[in-house]
């Protein structure tokens, strides 16, 4: 199989920069960082990494990558006095960053007791009879938010991936001793740990890369050095070399725990994650929507025909299912129901099935009847107002599968081995975001209330109905990458297709050179009285141009986009004479291809067009500026 390469990490005691060679395809299918074999090689976009650290950051540093990553690898410490490399972050698509525990755990040592030698990093144990132990830390923690507060100033913009230190396989204090405990090293790195992923969070750039988590899918025991060096030395095993004057000759570590192909392995899924996360962080829940069937697909059996109790239908699988729904759900995504069923026989078994656990209102859009699956799912796809490309169709016989993939051979399916389908929708890169936020509990209600909207208009004119809702648009200016509010416009542009005037995806370092140059993101919230929508438009305005648009699928046709174009024309505008936008065709965004001519602009050909006015703001929406 292609890309299995041994690997072999250098000690720490030496200095290493290692050559970048060409990152390796592997035969595999992606499905998040446990991948299975598939029948074909798969393409991955080329990715460049900035691999800095010492020997922690040792299987990125060797070069044997797979889906389609390199890396240059840079030695640098974490000593407190150890300068940030200058480098070209434009080579780069993202940096790496492995922090040295034992340097972070010197420094600390020193500044707590400075008479002691320099190079302590097996402090920690006298501490536990001696106190201090918690001191200790606090100042381990302190070292640890100075360095990477360095690295984020050093290195702005790119996605930076802080990985975790590796943390001890037991309490080596003792087994029965508490697990808890700062006196546990486990415990004490897993709460070092914490403090990385606590910076992360704070910053717009930074992930938690959780290599801990890797370890533990591979085995600790075989790749980890926790049985041989210190808890502070926290790296990988290596290939050491064997005193020949020794009385009795020792194995090499490596040949004692079985470690080379599990270090390869671990080279393989690292190099999987990372990918992986730059996928999500590029176009977050690339699928909104999962369209599922009902009988043996979210429950075992034919609910209406069989007589058994609600436990038989749900019990096992069927529950891990519907959790994985409702964490979909939590994300962000809709979802849908597709059955061939009598409605009203099928709502009371589903109510009885799931006992509240998965309830009907957490479906956006619901399709029970006998009608053809593709005439229905083209309904539910009207309804949330996605494209088939994505959305995600589970059911679990092939011909209705077949009959829906002949109409929208763009959409996603899964079928077959329905014991897999919890971990495609929990791990797919499709179906993840890189942060969860208000937005995402709305959307669901958001969508019913406008489907119930629709229906209500059929019965008034479009002008009786668009006033009926009572809309209040809130438009506010962003302007900086740490405005609480900005994760969330970030994420809409990026995974906006329909409603999206040039395409473009955008990374946090272009973000950040777009806001440096006057640029501003332009962000409108909706409320009608039915639902609170949530942020679901942003124009990204500079002095004289409207660079890109975006509206949330959930806002079409209601006027929003006008008031948006109101506010952005009078803020590119200032102190300008005209404001010229763009449209890009991409192929899936026709939606707005007449946006910039409704709002009275002037097509001067090959996309551009140019206005010296500001459009008019719908009448039957009340704009809030703030």
């Amino acid at each position: 199989m292609a890309g299995r390469f041994s690997i072999e990490p250098p000690s720490e005691d030496v200095a290493h920069h290692v050559q970048p060679r060409a990152g390796k395809i592997c035969m595999v299918s992606r499905v998040g960082t446990y991948p299975r074999i598939a029948l074909e090689e798969e393409a991955f976009d080329p990715v460049k990494l900035l691999a800095l650290g010492t020997c922690q950051i040792g299987p990125l540093a060797t070069g044997n990558l797979t889906c389609g990553l390199s890396a240059d690898h840079i030695l640098w410490e974490s000593f407190g006095h150890s300068p940030m490399p200058q480098i070209d972050l434009a080579a780069y698509d993202a940096v790496v960053i492995a922090l040295t525990l034992r340097h972070i755990m010197i420094d600390a040592a020193v500044r707590l007791v400075p008479e002691a030698q320099w190079g302590n990093c097996i402090l920690w144990p006298r501490l536990i009879s001696d106190g201090g132990l918690q001191e200790y830390f606090e100042l381990c923690s302190q070292c640890i938010r100075a360095r990477m507060e360095q690295v984020l100033n050093a290195y702005p913009g790119k996605p930076i991936f802080f990985q975790a230190f590796l943390e001890p396989s037991h309490n080596f204090l003792g087994v029965l001793l508490p697990r808890f405990s700062l006196s546990n090293p486990r415990r004490f790195v897993e709460r070092l740990n914490k403090v990385i992923s606590d910076v992360c969070d704070a910053s717009p750039s930074a992930y938690f890369l959780d290599t801990n988590e890797i370890v533990a899918l591979i085995g600790a025991i075989n790749i980890h050095d926790g049985y041989i060096y210190h808890v502070a030395h926290a790296s990988f095993l290596a290939v050491v070399s064997i005193a020949d004057e020794r009385i009795q000759a020792s194995t090499c570590p490596t040949k004692m725990y079985d470690s080379e192909a599990a270090l390869t392995r671990y080279a393989d899924l690292i190099s999987r994650r990372i990918s992986d996360s730059l996928r999500i962080i590029r176009q977050p829940l690339e699928t909104k929507a999962i369209i599922v069937d009902l009988d043996d697909t979210l429950w075992r059996g034919i609910a209406v025909e069989d007589d058994k109790g609600a436990a038989e239908f749900a019990e096992g699988w069927p529950v891990g299912m519907a959790e994985a729904l409702l964490i979909y759900k939590a994300r962000g995504g809709m979802l849908a129901i597709c059955s061939k069923n009598d409605q009203a026989q099928l709502i009371e078994r589903f109510n009885d099935i799931f006992h509240g656990r998965l309830r009907l209102s957490d479906f956006a859009s619901v399709r029970i009847n006998f009608d053809r699956k593709s005439e229905n799912v083209a309904q539910i796809l009207a309804e949330l107002n996605i494209l088939p490309a994505n959305a995600l169709f589970i059911d679990d016989n092939p011909r209705e599968i077949e009959e829906v993939r002949a109409r929208f051979p763009d959409m996603r399916f899964l079928s077959a081995e329905h014991y897999d389908w919890r971990r495609r929708i929990l791990m797919d890169t499709q179906t993840q975001v890189a942060q969860i936020n208000a937005e995402a509990a709305l959307r669901t209600e958001s969508i019913r209330s406008s489907v119930a909207a629709r229906i209500a208009a059929a019965s008034m004119s479009r002008e009786e109905w668009l006033a009926s809702l009572e809309m209040v648009e809130e438009v506010f200016v962003i302007d900086r990458q740490d405005d609480t509010r900005y994760p969330r416009a970030f994420e809409l542009l990026n995974k906006t297709n329909q409603f999206n005037t040039t395409g473009r995806r955008w990374d946090q370092a272009e973000m950040a050179a777009f806001l440096a140059q006057e640029g501003k993101l332009v962000c409108a919230s909706v409320k009608d009285r039915t639902a609170d929508h949530g942020m679901v438009a942003v124009a990204l305005v500079r002095p004289g141009l409207i660079e890109q648009a975006v509206l949330s699928c959930r806002a079409f046709g209601n006027g929003v986009e006008q008031a948006l174009g109101h506010v952005a024309c009078a803020l590119a505008l200032e102190g300008e004479m005209e404001v010229v936008a763009r449209i890009i065709d991409t192929g899936r965004n026709r939606t707005c291809h007449s946006y910039f001519t409704e709002l009275g602009f002037h097509d001067r050909g090959e996309g551009n067009f140019v206005t010296a006015a500001v459009p008019s703001v719908p009448d039957h929406i009340r704009l809030v500026t703030r």
